[in-house]
């Protein structure tokens, strides 16, 4: 026999989002249940013991810690404190012939393109100078739009008055024609554009495929320009790594009463008169809410939680499938003896291993060796590192195969790491799957996603009253950041409605 309980808010799913909109929503006084179906919260923000030692599989770079950062901003709400420092390099970019450290600090980050690539370095500059621009008054525009994307009537004109009427009128139409021209370009053309070589395109092409998941022929400029100045502007080492940030949101959520329920899944939403109005488990328990925020995977909440729709009207839900993986991570964890260890490796390392295929074939691996890993426990003289690709899904073999492959990219900054290695163990996407308690945790779906001003990804409304979802859904691959600022509007949406 199932019971009712009443809730102001009941959020599905504890990752960064909904930890985020949680304790938001809780520290302003709403009475909050979590839903969380694994035995711990985090989703892909959590460390995992593995034979190599303790490490953080999924997200490990923090951006949005700068003045106008949506991670710093949450942090200051809520009462976080964090012992960050600043990451720089931001990562280095390793291919056959070349190593570049990119800093974001331009004194540093000149001397590094002049050794590497000495004939692109005015391209380099150009190019750069131009991302910046682009950046600035994308920053500029978005403060006078509606929320992207524009959802309602209103929004919509709105939007429209600025984007569309203000190519030919206004005093920021130059700003505008050129914001609208990058959003339509790829990024490919801005690289040829500055005449960037080669390799000085690879190395873009991998620092574009580690932030969205898409390369410079598949992202626009503006797009380009967003996640290089992200980089930029606010990258941080977190003291004790993205767990940390985690246990900080998770602690602030508990101590202002909210309740969280782990090991519960959602089986489904109660629906009353086109309006959501709780949650049924699983196990059967029907919980009662007047608000039900979805942060979980677009395939669960299409497959699973949204009420089936009735009557003539009918409008296509943003979640609805399929949702095929296009692309899905893997992952290997290697300890590796201390006095192997190359000094010049930077904490995060982004390998390209052929110069001859693009990083959208599986040619690219992202190296994770932070200073604060650790090792096998016992064994003080040896740091854990960690390599993840993300790998055409159609292209996954066994899991020997998949080792092999982690291991041969390791090679190119350790070199001999098959022979060095103190222990490793590899995940393929069915043990991350197992990790993280999500279901394609990290992947790129086949399914274009609509792009508003740069950003990627469906709005927070499902076209059901009382439901909304915890951030527009970007590409897997978006920084915790997006993430974050995602589930600030979803919670401040609630906090302002009447």
């Amino acid at each position: 026999m199932s019971t009712q309980t009443d809730f102001d808010v009941i959020v599905i799913g504890a990752g960064i989002a909904g930890l985020s909109a949680a304790a938001l929503l809780s520290r302003a006084g709403c009475s909050v249940l979590l839903l969380e179906r694994g035995a711990q919260v985090g989703g892909v923000c959590q460390a995992v013991d593995s034979a190599a030692g303790r490490v953080e599989l999924g997200a490990t770079m923090l951006t949005g810690f700068g003045p106008d950062g949506a991670v710093g901003h949450l942090c200051d709400r809520l009462g976080i404190r964090l012992t960050t420092r600043p990451c720089e390099p931001i990562f280095q970019v390793a291919l056959q012939r070349h190593r570049l450290s990119l800093f974001a600090d331009p004194d540093r980050l000149w001397p590094e393109v002049r050794r590497e690539f000495p004939a692109d370095e005015a391209a380099w500059r150009a190019f750069l100078f131009e991302m910046d621009l682009l950046a600035r008054e994308q920053r500029n525009l978005a403060a006078l739009l509606p929320a992207c994307p524009p959802e309602g009537l209103r929004a919509r004109l709105a939007a429209w008055r600025i984007l569309g009427l203000g190519k030919f009128i206004g005093v920021g139409k130059q700003a505008v024609r050129m914001i609208t021209e990058a959003a339509a370009v790829p990024a490919r053309a801005a690289l040829a554009r500055h005449q960037l070589c080669p390799a000085s395109q690879q190395v873009i092409d991998a620092a574009l495929w580690y932030l969205l998941l898409r390369d410079a022929d598949e992202c626009s400029t503006l797009e380009a320009a967003m996640a290089l100045h992200a980089l930029r502007e606010g990258s941080v080492v977190v003291s004790g790594g993205i767990s940390a940030l985690v246990e900080g949101l998770r602690e602030r959520f508990q101590e202002t009463g909210g309740q969280l329920r782990l090991g519960t899944e959602a089986g489904g939403c109660l629906a009353e008169r086109r309006r959501v109005t709780g949650v049924v488990t699983t196990a059967g328990e029907s919980i009662r809410s007047r608000w039900v925020i979805c942060a979980i995977a677009p395939e669960v909440l299409a497959g699973r939680l949204l009420p089936a729709q009735h009557g003539w009207l009918r409008r296509p839900a943003p979640a609805a499938g399929p949702w095929p993986a296009e692309y899905s991570a893997i992952a290997a964890a290697v300890s590796v003896p201390e006095r192997y260890f190359p000094s010049e490796l930077s904490e995060r390392c982004l390998v390209v291993p052929r110069a001859d295929r693009p990083v959208r074939t599986g040619n690219f691996a992202a190296i994770h060796a932070g200073q604060d890993a650790g090792g096998i426990a016992g064994q003080a003289d040896t740091r854990t590192v960690t390599v993840c690709r993300f790998a055409p899904t159609d292209a996954l073999a066994a899991d020997g195969a998949i080792e092999a492959s982690l291991l041969d990219a390791l090679d190119q900054v350790l070199p001999g790491v098959a022979d060095l290695r103190a222990a490793s163990q590899t995940f393929g996407p069915a043990a991350l799957e197992g990790l993280w308690g999500r279901p394609l945790a990290v992947v790129r779906y086949a399914r274009p996603l609509p792009v508003h001003l740069g950003r990627g990804g469906f709005g927070h409304r499902l076209g059901w009253a009382g439901m909304l979802w915890a951030g527009a859904w970007t590409h897997p691959g978006r920084s915790v950041s997006d993430v974050v600022e995602g589930a600030t509007a979803v919670a401040d949406l609630i906090l302002e409605s009447p």
